[in-house]
């Protein structure tokens, strides 16, 4: 019984959890209201209208075949994006990542820390 009750609460925040695909290993969140996410380690996120992406190629060509607005540009082909309309953010970026012109993308997590 003991068994059962472990397997149930191993498989119960999963069964309930967004799976994004970062770097090709899945991701898991539950989303607990809009933009608020509890993490697999337990930690309350929230995703900003912006992410990160790391190309190979020219930023303008993604810019354009997904509708992004640049925010801001690091060094070594690694800039943080906005999506020009309401989307669902993790699935674009999860669509983005997979994309062969990109090496990567990953969400801009917010994390609240509380002083005590």
């Amino acid at each position: 019984m003991l068994r059962f009750i472990f397997c149930l609460l191993i498989i119960t925040p999963a069964a309930l959890a967004d799976i994004y695909s970062y770097k090709g290993q899945d991701v898991y969140l539950q989303q607990l209201e809009e933009d608020r996410y509890l993490n697999a380690k337990g930690n309350v996120v929230s995703l900003s209208g912006s992410f990160f992406i790391k190309l190979d190629k020219e930023l303008s060509v993604i810019l354009d075949k997904y509708n992004l607005q640049l925010v801001k540009t690091y060094s070594n082909n690694l800039y943080k994006v906005q999506p020009t309309y309401k989307t669902d953010l993790l699935a674009l970026i999860e669509k983005i990542d997979a994309d062969p012109l990109t090496q990567y993308a990953y969400p801009n997590f917010i994390k609240k820390i509380q002083a005590r």
